[in-house]
């Protein structure tokens, strides 16, 4: 009997009130730990900007109105390699070179809403409809509203592996791939593992280099650049090293102490940052504030990332063969 092919079903989720009323209820509740007048951002999260954020999270932000807006997008979720992928799906008018938008930690297909539109209809935006794409842009697993790996944490070369069949499944034989963060190392991964498919890689970061070698072999700017991710990782890096090594502590106390949440996204965002969300009808805040997938809180991966980052064996940018064969960007939402 032959295979019964995939069939996308369209999504259109909701959340219910009293999850909603539950949220609101144990932000209210939130009880304030202590910190020296004056810290600021210097230990963490600034906590007079942390309450700020609670107080609009409780009582400003409109979840409902934020599903509405993100309704807009054609959603689906179809079933690829034994887990419920969601993805959105906008095609353009007439053939045209299909893309897969791949995102990162701790976000889900939100961050690329506002391209969305533009890349499918350009014309309908000022600009050639002749530079049209189908866009498709999937949850990482574990992420926004795809499933969670039941499993051992997946890598980034397995999700490209998934990517690629999704693409097989919307019927795109050959597409070009994008990504940022943990998505920059799927697109990448995409095209060493389906070069026959992948037309065109573009990456929105290289990450964190490392670089075994002997130091006098790098220019001086190389040198630099090394100097100074090592001394961000020295001190901006304590999220990325926890999430390396512990990422379960934090999550534990998130499902009944949801402030705890966020406190990584407003200090990785930008130090001090309050206005990185750009969806439109949201007051600014940070990226956590409309990305849930149900419940108006952070999407999954910030409440209990089990993320867990390693970074790849890269050169420096001006050195080849950057893209070795290492396994990065472990992760399971």
């Amino acid at each position: 009997m032959p295979d019964v092919p995939l069939r996308p079903d369209p999504f259109i989720p909701r959340a219910a009130p009293g999850v909603l009323e539950d949220l609101r209820a144990r932000l209210h509740a939130t009880r304030w730990p202590n910190a020296p007048e004056d810290a600021g951002w210097s230990l963490g999260t600034d906590l007079a900007y942390l309450r700020e954020f609670v107080a609009y999270w409780a009582d400003g932000f409109d979840w409902p109105a934020q599903e509405a807006a993100l309704a807009r997008l054609p959603r689906f979720r179809v079933a690829i390699g034994g887990l419920g992928i969601h993805f959105v799906h906008a095609r353009a008018t007439g053939p045209v070179l299909p893309l897969v938008l791949c995102h990162g930690w701790p976000d889900s297909f939100w961050r690329y809403a506002k391209v969305v539109p533009l890349l499918a209809d350009p014309g309908a935006h000022g600009a050639d409809p002749a530079d049209a794409f189908d866009v498709v842009v999937p949850d990482l697993p574990g992420y926004g509203y795809s499933d969670r790996p039941p499993g051992p944490p997946l890598d980034a070369i397995t999700v490209a592996g998934l990517w690629a069949e999704l693409m097989g499944v919307l019927g795109y034989p050959r597409f070009g791939a994008a990504g940022g963060d943990i998505g920059s190392h799927v697109s990448r991964y995409l095209a060493l593992d389906h070069p026959g498919r992948v037309v065109a890689v573009h990456s929105t970061d290289a990450g964190l280099p490392v670089f075994t070698g002997d130091p006098a072999d790098l220019t001086p700017e190389e040198r630099a650049w090394l100097k100074a991710a090592a001394a961000w990782g020295a001190a901006e890096g304590a999220y990325a090293a926890m999430h390396r090594t512990k990422p379960r502590p934090p999550p534990s106390g998130s499902p009944t102490h949801p402030p705890g949440s966020p406190r990584g996204s407003p200090r990785t965002s930008g130090r001090g940052a309050t206005a990185t969300v750009t969806s439109s009808g949201a007051s600014p805040r940070t990226r956590s504030s409309p990305t849930s997938s149900s419940t108006g809180s952070p999407p999954r991966s910030a409440r209990r990332c089990a993320c867990t980052t390693r970074t790849p064996r890269s050169r420096p940018p001006s050195l080849r063969d950057s893209a070795l064969r290492s396994r990065s960007a472990v992760f399971c939402g």
